[in-house]
């Protein structure tokens, strides 16, 4: 598995490197990714039918037409540093991320009002990926370019944490001495904040198909719809829901009562009682 954080002594470095208990938000116009260790303080899976209600005249209840069915996840999560250099990485990857709700464009040209491009070329889309609490459920995997929930993000919240504080140095430069290695400025004015909180609600654009085929022999789930919403290796594959082993049982008070009569026929020499809401029948059994 790809480590992507460094082993520290927290142990959420492990849990996010070998049993991949992250958040990832990847961007499909450009196909960056950011990740975040899945610290969650706010999980919300909301499926909200939308029904269109016309009142006749004279009748009591309305007509209700079914439009469609919406879903969206409130998201919240806390990103902490176990050091001044987790937390410089933690900026960077929510000045990342926060970047990645503007468009693409076509090109560099502004317009008049020296506002942005004439032509949009993408807006931003994301796939969403945390475990199997959300994915695409017809195709599981283990990152978020394959395996992501599509959608929209309306918006991100950040709020640094005030009452942890910061951390105070300078700012983290190229270094001039190897390629691809940075050094620590002068200090200024940088902080960095020890813990981040993070907040935003994702509208769901599932690539699959939802609902239910209606059959002869019943309604069976769509293509995609096998596994939705959280099912994970090939579990619940028919999307049945299995009864609890303290299901009552209806039919086992008829069973009894039926093998009650047969034993008490045969106690009374082939004689059967039939009981009925009406009247008791005495028949004689013909075995």
């Amino acid at each position: 598995m790809e480590k992507l954080f460094r082993d520290g002594a927290d142990g959420s470095d492990d849990l996010a490197n070998h049993r991949n208990q992250t958040l990832e938000f990847y961007h499909v116009a450009t196909g960056r990714s950011v990740r975040f260790k899945a610290f969650l303080t706010v999980f919300q899976d909301s499926y909200s039918s939308d029904w269109n209600d016309e009142a006749v005249f004279g009748r009591m209840d309305p007509i209700s037409t079914f439009k469609a069915t919406q879903r969206k996840i409130s998201l919240g999560w806390v990103v902490p540093s176990g050091s001044e250099e987790e937390a410089v990485e933690n900026l960077k990857l929510c000045s990342i991320l926060f970047s990645l709700l503007y468009p693409t464009y076509d090109d560099d040209s502004f317009s008049n009002n020296g506002g942005g491009s004439s032509t949009i070329n993408s807006g931003p889309l994301f796939k969403l990926k945390f475990m199997n609490l959300i994915q695409n459920a017809s195709a599981p995997g283990l990152r978020a370019q394959e395996s992501g929930l599509l959608g929209k993000i309306s918006g991100f919240a950040y709020e640094p944490d005030l009452e942890q504080g910061f951390f105070d140095g300078g700012p983290i430069i190229p270094s001039p001495f190897h390629t691809f290695s940075f050094i620590r400025g002068p200090v200024g004015e940088f902080i960095y904040p020890q813990t981040i909180k993070l907040q935003c609600e994702f509208t769901v654009l599932h690539q699959h198909q939802l609902g239910w085929r209606q059959g002869i022999n019943g309604a069976d789930p769509r293509n995609g719809f096998e596994q939705f919403p959280y099912a994970k290796n090939g579990e619940n594959k028919d999307n049945k829901v299995a009864p609890p082993k303290s299901a009552l049982d209806l039919t086992a008070p008829a069973r009894a009562a039926e093998q009650a009569a047969h034993d008490r026929a045969r106690a009374n020499n082939g004689v059967r009682i039939l009981r009925s809401s009406r009247a008791e029948t005495i028949i004689r059994d013909r075995k």
